[in-house]
């Protein structure tokens, strides 16, 4: 069933039993008393699908194109969430999480336009492309390990927040153009490189004993400031750079009983400093004056410095 125009309300419980449901243009709007169910799939090419519904359609979900509206935590039903393109967003008026935790495929870019928070649950993500992820405002949380990227390259852009928390194996490499990349999971032997304009963060791990590195261009920045104190780690093989800053800034926080934000380099890897880095400092309530370690490493190597920016009051000593 192909539907190329205006809208579709689908009554005597939302059952659909036809292979696929194509959706052209026009938009699909779910009533508050049905909810979709069958063995048919969701396909969506142009136009807008709304889906507010906790789903029991089987054959999974296609965004070719358009915009899809998850507004239920049930709403993808089962089945593989498969994005080639187009625009997801989440229109309910409040955060959602998905329970179905639906297996995905990113077989091209995509824009999630951030209206409110989409977590889309832990479903692992294959890579069939090397997608751009556009995230315009929010923040959209993926919990699945990320994989199958041999050769296949991740690039996040926009303003807002793409969260992964999942233990992600690709090997591509990983850019950050714009806004933030928070890795709350661990990514494997992937080259990050933050550029002008783009943030990382987050509390896990970035790279491998096999490999893995995050490179930080002038205008780039690391930010752990989340409102509590954390370590984020970054390895790669033994001796290699795990970490070159090349300009931009670091923004850190310090608490109690000298607990601070920590990035630290494991494995006996090094810090390449190869430009000038802005450090800044951010006191939670209850931090007092001590000597707080930021960052840890093996070794350091270049000719850049750090110089402090923000800095909360008190007398405090920074490694």
């Amino acid at each position: 069933m192909s539907v190329n125009g205006g809208t579709l309300s689908l009554q005597n419980g939302g059952a659909i039993s036809q292979n696929t449901v194509t959706l052209g243009g026009g938009a699909l709007t779910e009533t508050v008393t049905n909810a979709l169910s069958g063995s048919a799939a969701l396909a969506l090419n142009t136009g807008t699908a709304t889906l507010s519904q906790d789903n029991n359609y089987s054959g999974g979900t296609t965004l070719n194109g358009g915009t899809l509206n998850v507004n239920a935590a049930g709403a993808l039903g089962s089945g593989a969430f498969t994005v080639a393109g187009g625009t997801i967003n989440n229109t309910s008026g409040v955060a959602i999480t998905s329970n179905t935790n639906n297996a995905q495929v990113w077989a091209g870019s995509f824009t999630f336009t951030g209206s409110n928070n989409l977590n889309l649950g832990t479903g692992n993500v294959t890579l069939n492309a090397s997608p751009t992820v556009t995230t315009s405002a929010g923040n959209l949380t993926v919990g699945g390990a990320i994989a199958n990227g041999t050769g296949n390259s991740l690039t996040k852009a926009g303003a807002g927040t793409l969260t992964l928390t999942g233990a992600s194996t690709y090997d591509g490499t990983t850019t950050i153009n714009a806004g933030k990349l928070a890795v709350n999971g661990s990514l494997g032997a992937t080259a990050v490189t933050v550029a002008n304009g783009g943030t990382l963060g987050g509390t896990g791990t970035i790279g491998t004993t096999l490999g893995g590195s995050v490179t930080v261009n002038s205008g780039g920045a690391i930010n752990l400031v989340d409102g509590f104190t954390s370590t984020f780690t970054l390895q790669s093989t033994s001796g290699a750079n795990a970490l070159t800053l090349a300009g931009g800034s670091i923004s850190l926080e310090i608490g109690p009983g000298v607990t601070s934000d920590m990035i630290t380099l494991s494995n006996s890897t090094s810090l390449l400093l190869s430009g000038n880095v802005t450090v800044n400092i951010t006191g939670l309530p209850v931090y007092g004056a001590g000597t707080y370690d930021l960052i840890n490493f093996a070794s350091k190597n270049g000719a850049g410095s750090f110089s402090l920016g923000t800095t909360p009051g008190g007398a405090f000593t920074y490694k």
